[in-house]
């Protein structure tokens, strides 16, 4: 039906905005989906079963009035995305980055669009992050909770304004197939709570129809193949895609894009999810997002009767393991590798750097002691996504302090050492076990051999993050460098060599290797060799082994360099907001924070520079706040060894 589309498509690449011939094809094309609509009528596309009976009285108060407080935002069309502050978009241009004030054309044919332009800064995120509409799960919330109709009404009239002002493949939100399925899922979701609101039908046909050129786009724009490791975007594809073609599974199209998205979510499970719970792209904050965008799918096939298989089943499971082991001891996750605040189905006011609730809802849907013991108790999350009387469910769940021990995710390339009182994460390896899959690590940085610790649920050495991506080159590059993270780079070199203009890519030229991993009731102990820096004039290794004393809560670091000649080592210690340093005067440091101190000792080299630098922290995408760095240098011919111990005073 739809094979003409593929002379559209060269129409709009040859001619310019001014075409009769494809505003005649672009005509039919609607016209043809909307017969389709009208022939099958609305009911054959809202079949799918989305949302359980909900008891939302469950909730905390809590929980409830901060989300309502999201909602009244949204109601004055006061939107806070990627560091812009709280914006007052009136009338909302979603074509518009409100935070630079870059305007990208109206009505361009997609394929046309400049997306990403490194002499100017914008970022291309901001009209996509706004186009996802997490905000319809606010207001679909609030009217849930009040009974207010003027939550739905702005909901509905947001989706139509969407729809008015972003024609199919004519604005800069259909450029993304990834945000064309969020943006589907987030409607799906939302309006499945609104439904005892009445709309016209010229209002449901509207709707009805949009979605069914998502599913459209989404299946001839999709982003990956069978022949490659694909990544976060393609999972993001299908799961926007299956969402659809629930939705439209009546319809011939809507069957053929569902048995596709099925098969494929199923196989990229399976890849993409490594044994040991974690996304293989080897952060931490897109492992989230994956989660977020397995979820809904899951519940979806569950309930509208489809059998998953128990592998996928057991991976669904370990990707809340794994938030279990790794997860601060203050809620928050250590941010390893990019974080551009990514969410599927954010329905609640949670902080975006705070993973418990993912816990609470694990608890729920496998009855675990342990996630429970760990997360934030029930929540909206619990509430949507588990079966009805969930709330009993959680509630019978023994509450219980589950101890949880250190352990080397072998195939993440991720250590956790840990006791009652301490937490460090090692990153040793962000290739993993799975250097000859041809996959491409697009957000992972320089950071080999980094670290995060906290003690007393106090983060002291912490990774700066991310700040943004091409809105600023320059400065997503020193977020990626080596020199920004808990690690060792020399002669002012990273370890990857970082292309000036390839935002998402890094140039590894060696491997970890050796790696020795020792874990017992007293100790830890990890030890490998990175050979990155190999590619110098003069070659050189580098060794670092820690080990974790859990009695005196204590760690050694060995540093060892191997290589023939004189180099500028510098060792970097990076420091969370509100932790005071001092250098002593026997040239070692003291960090303390909230009444908590750690010492900082230097052993058996006495040729080393003690620096304090002012550097930056980035917590969330776009927002970057002064920070404190110890620079710990030397000049000095290799080899070499430097031994750093951090003690709990």
């Amino acid at each position: 039906m739809f094979g003409f589309l593929k002379i559209f498509n060269t129409l709009m690449v040859s001619y310019g905005s001014k075409n009769p011939l494809r505003d005649y094809f672009y005509r039919l094309f609607r016209n043809i989906i909307s017969k389709r609509l009208s022939k099958h009528g609305a009911l054959a596309y809202s079949s799918a079963k989305i949302m359980e009976e909900v008891d939302f009285s469950r909730i905390s108060n809590a929980e409830k009035e901060s989300i309502i407080t999201l909602a009244n935002k949204s109601m004055e069309n006061c939107f806070n995305y990627l560091g812009s502050g709280d914006c007052i978009l009136e009338p909302i241009l979603w074509n518009n980055d409100f935070k630079n004030g870059f305007k990208w054309p109206l009505e361009c044919y997609y394929k046309k669009y400049i997306q990403v332009n490194l002499s100017d800064n914008a970022d291309v995120k901001i009209p996509r992050e706004l186009s996802r509409s997490h905000f319809l799960l606010h207001l679909a919330l609030a009217y849930k909770f009040t009974g207010k109709v003027k939550y739905a009404q702005k909901a509905y009239g947001f989706i139509v304004n969407w729809i008015d002002n972003n024609p199919l493949m004519y604005s800069i939100n259909w450029c993304c197939a990834m945000d064309v399925g969020i943006r589907a899922m987030n409607w799906i979701w939302a309006l499945s709570l609104l439904h005892e609101y009445q709309v016209s039908d010229e209002i449901n046909n509207k709707i009805n129809g949009s979605l069914y050129q998502h599913g459209w786009f989404i299946y001839h724009n999709l982003e990956g193949n069978i022949f490659r490791y694909n990544n976060n975007h393609y999972y993001s594809d299908l799961v926007g895609l299956l969402h659809i073609a629930l939705f439209f599974r009546n319809d011939k199209n809507g069957s053929k894009w569902f048995d596709f998205a099925l098969k494929e979510f199923y196989r990229e499970t399976r890849l993409q999810i490594l044994p040991c719970g974690m996304h293989y792209e080897g952060s931490t904050h897109y492992h989230r997002l994956v989660l977020e965008l397995v979820i809904p799918t899951i519940t979806l096939l569950q309930r509208n009767g489809y059998s998953i298989p128990a592998d996928i089943i057991g991976r669904y499971e370990s990707m809340f393991d794994f938030v279990k082991q790794v997860i601060m001891p203050d809620g928050t996750f250590p941010i390893i590798a990019d974080q551009d605040n990514g969410r599927g189905l954010p329905w609640g006011a949670e902080d975006i750097n705070d993973m418990r609730y993912l816990l609470s809802l694990g608890a729920t849907l496998f009855n675990r002691a342990d996630f429970k013991s760990s997360g934030n108790g029930y929540n909206i999350y619990s509430a949507i996504f588990g079966e009805i009387d969930s709330d009993k469910n959680y509630n019978s769940i023994p509450d219980e302090n589950t101890f949880i021990g250190s352990k080397f995710f072998r195939d993440a390339g991720l250590v956790v050492m840990r006791n009652d009182i301490s937490h460090l994460v090692y990153n040793a390896d962000n290739q993993g076990m799975y250097k000859d899959s041809g996959a491409k690590n697009y957000h992972t940085h320089s950071d080999w051999f980094s670290f995060v610790l906290a003690v007393k649920d106090i983060q002291f050495i912490v990774d700066p993050g991310t700040y943004v991506y091409s809105s600023d080159p320059s400065l997503r590059n020193m977020f990626r460098s080596t020199a920004m993270h808990n690690t060792i780079s020399i002669d002012g070199k990273s370890q990857a060599e970082i292309p000036d203009k390839k935002l998402w890519s890094l140039n590894h030229h060696g491997f970890v290797r050796n790696i020795r991993w020792v874990s017992s009731v007293d100790s830890d102990k990890f030890s490998a060799e990175h050979t990155a820096f190999m590619r110098l004039t003069d070659p050189i290794i580098h060794k670092r082994s820690i080990e974790f004393d859990k009695k005196l809560n204590q760690w050694l670091i060995e540093d060892t360099l191997l290589g023939k000649e004189e180099h500028i080592i510098e060792s970097w210690l990076h420091f969370d907001e509100g932790v005071l340093l001092e250098i002593t005067d026997n040239n070692d440091a003291i960090i303390e924070k909230k009444g908590i101190k750690l010492g900082i000792t230097f052993i058996g080299n006495n040729n080393l520079k003690l620096t304090i630098m002012d550097t930056y922290l980035s917590k969330s995408y776009g927002v970057k706040q002064a920070s404190k760095a110890l620079r710990i240098s030397c000049d000095e011919k290799l080899p070499m060894n430097i031994k750093t111990k951090i003690s709990l005073l």
